[in-house]
């Protein structure tokens, strides 16, 4: 029985990164350029990202400067600020900031 390419997708016959790419090259033709290499390459990632089950999501936190290690929500007890909500930020090379509960988005 001859599947189509999409019923294959369907019901999981093609599930590999590598059994995707080599498919649209015996459709396609091989690319010999780096702008073919390209195109397949995204041509792949999006079949495999519309036909495949979700991965787990991670619930790692980054930042732009590195990987957070530590989230450490603290109230100030005195002064001016006292109540106000801060968080101290800290990243594996041990850096640590601080961001004020009002400065951050409130989707956050």
């Amino acid at each position: 029985m001859n599947t189509s390419f999409w019923e294959q997708l369907e019901t999981k016959q093609l599930i590999q990164k590598a059994e995707i790419e080599q498919y649209l090259i015996q459709k396609l033709g091989e690319p010999t350029t780096e702008l073919q290499h390209n195109l397949l390459f995204e041509l792949t990632k999006k079949i495999k990202y519309y036909y495949t089950e979700e991965p787990q999501q991670s619930y790692n936190t980054y930042s732009c400067l590195g990987s957070v290690s530590q989230i450490i929500e603290k109230r100030f007890k005195e002064g001016r600020r006292r109540g106000q909500v801060f968080y101290t930020v800290q990243l594996t090379d041990q850096t640590k900031f601080r961001a004020l509960q009002e400065d951050l988005p409130g989707e956050k």
